[in-house]
């Protein structure tokens, strides 16, 4: 299948900023292609995008974490393949949650209580997609636990037509049953584009955007006047003009020789229109150029954290290079070690939804300094959290402290189809925040805290699910020695004359923000060692970066801080 046009966008944009880019397109593959029109200015910088600034990753599914696939209620066979998510509906009324949210579960890096969505800014959502038949489509949102409050849950219906289209919406809550306006900071966003049992759904892409004035284009009718359709398409090919795929479509009737590119609605890439009427078409437009904003993502210090108990303390990694790495057990079948270091097992009896080993630890762990979890896992069998067979994909991390008998149960980790890396800050303000509300002891936490012994339970299903564990981390924050420390990061849109300011803070919101270094941004990975100025004091410090070149200024922050101290 041909790349979608936000997968060939690196080519095209660093040609544009070299100023070469209409005479590239215009001559092309073919040049003795006519062309006729243009637009009325031949660059534009992307509207703001949500997954683009929250994740440095746009909705494209260009990979598998654009998206969780497994839930139940969305499909069979659902995939992320050849840049499209595709599925079908497994339901009357499947579902698909861009920015999901689950109550009582550990939110992961890309569920909304993580993330939360700023609905002033990102006003519209857009979607390019391929349904197999028309029917009746959900925008839902839900800005507060919606488990328990369903006053903040809104929703509008959308049409959805049968083939090809591009939709943009304009969030307003429209749905009787569901009344909470798009509003504040939203939780959830969840999407229903079928109302038909066994439809077949494909999506290209999904912006959540910002709204921007659309970028008027001057056409060529093929028959003079008279209205004719107006179609788009990004592929820079003379020779594709079939709106039935995801490079191309229809803006729509028009008469006259003037029509309106809503560009916000569009990911970066190359776009040229044309019109048809009667069944001749006439010649491409110039193109417009819609170039990404910066994408910076800081890699370290990171969430996961640096230095590892395991290997620190116990001198032994937790990555199951054998049996030694497994202490007492119970409800574990044929617990065995697979190639390359993987605990494979599976459930039994006599309590079959309660799989769990220990993770030896040779001293009592110290809750402030060792408290960011990583586990890396997965299970056999289909995704379920409903209960009884199947319904129990979800972890558990379980630990007891010193001076009390109860255990501590951190909230549902929910575990989703494929390998599943789960990483945890299980320091809290307050301590018993990240424990199960449901967990029959006292909630004590993690946070300021002699932990005495950890213990993981796998999965809680009620069947004999087989389940494999690669490793387990338990770790501190990052560190840098001497007032030093290397900052990494990752510029992913690839746009060239960018300039990267670092700064360190006292939190993660950037306060009382200190500079301590400015360089041009390089391809792939960056490295820019920090050293500590004078001012500051030994401590924790939240750095953050801004990038800022021809498309634009985006500020990243670390998803974790580094201690520093002289």
């Amino acid at each position: 299948m041909p790349r979608s046009p936000h997968r060939r966008t690196a080519a095209l944009i660093v040609a544009a900023l070299a100023g070469t880019l209409v005479t590239a397109i215009a001559t092309g593959s073919a040049a003795a292609e006519q062309v006729a029109g243009g637009p009325d200015r031949t660059t534009v910088t992307e509207a703001a995008d949500y997954a683009s600034e929250a994740f440095a990753d746009p909705w494209d599914y260009s990979n598998s974490a654009d998206i969780h696939v497994g839930t139940p209620q969305m499909s069979n066979g659902g995939q992320v393949k050849d840049g499209l998510l595709q599925f079908v509906a497994a339901t009357q009324y499947p579902w698909i949650d861009p920015v999901p949210y689950l109550p009582g579960s550990t939110p992961l890096d890309r569920d909304g209580p993580s993330a939360p969505i700023d609905t002033s800014r990102y006003t519209k959502l857009s979607v390019r997609m391929y349904a197999s038949a028309a029917g009746a489509g959900l925008v839902l949102w839900s800005t507060c636990d919606w488990s328990r409050d369903k006053a903040c849950t809104g929703a509008m219906g959308v049409p959805i037509s049968a083939g090809w289209n591009t939709y943009d919406w304009t969030l307003r809550a429209g749905d009787p049953n569901a009344r909470a306006a798009w509003a504040g900071k939203a939780l959830q966003l969840r999407f229903i584009p079928a109302s038909k049992q066994g439809a077949d759904v494909k999506v290209d892409w999904m912006r959540l955007h910002a709204d921007a004035a659309p970028v008027r284009f001057t056409v060529q009718p093929p028959n003079g006047g008279g209205r004719h359709e107006v179609l788009w398409e990004s592929v820079g090919d003379p020779t594709s003009t079939d709106p039935a795929t995801p490079r191309s479509g229809s803006l729509g009737m028009v008469s006259g020789t003037s029509v309106e590119f809503p560009y916000a609605a569009f990911p970066p890439g190359t776009y040229r229109l044309f019109s048809r009427s009667g069944g001749t078409t006439g010649p491409y437009t110039a193109p417009l150029t819609v170039l990404p904003r910066p994408r910076p993502v800081i890699d370290s210090p990171s969430l996961a954290g640096g230095a590892d108990y395991a290997t620190t303390v116990r001198k032994a990694a937790w990555n199951f290079s054998s049996l030694k790495d497994v202490g007492r057990r119970a409800n574990v079948c044929n617990a065995r070690i697979l190639a390359g270091g993987v605990l494979a097992a599976g459930n039994c009896s006599p309590e079959i939804d309660n799989p769990f080993f220990y993770l030896p630890n040779p001293t009592p762990i110290d809750g402030n300094t060792w408290h960011r979890l990583t586990v890396r896992l997965r299970y056999d069998g289909p995704f379920g959290l409903t209960g009884g067979p199947t319904g129990g994909a979800v972890a558990r991390l379980i630990w007891y402290v010193k001076g009390n008998p109860a255990d501590q149960n951190v909230s549902d980790l929910v575990v989703y189809p494929g390998w599943q890396t789960i990483t945890v800050d299980l320091k809290t303000n307050p301590a018993a925040a990240v424990t199960d509300e449901t967990q029959k002891g006292k909630r004590i936490g993690w946070a300021g805290q002699t932990i005495t012994a950890l213990r993981l339970d796998p999965n809680e299903d009620v069947s004999a699910r087989n389940w494999y564990v690669d490793y387990v981390r338990l770790t501190r924050d990052d560190s840098g020695a001497g007032g030093r420390f290397t900052l990494v990061f990752r510029e992913t849109a690839g746009l060239p004359g960018q300039t990267a300011t670092v700064y360190l803070a006292r939190d993660r919101k950037g306060s009382s923000p200190v500079k301590v270094a400015t360089r041009p941004v390089g391809a792939g990975r960056n490295t820019v060692a920090i050293t500590m100025p004078a001012g500051l004091r030994n401590g924790s410090y939240w750095p953050y970066v801004v990038v800022s070149g021809p498309s634009g200024s985006v500020t990243t922050h670390a998803a974790a801080p580094v201690t520093l101290s002289r």
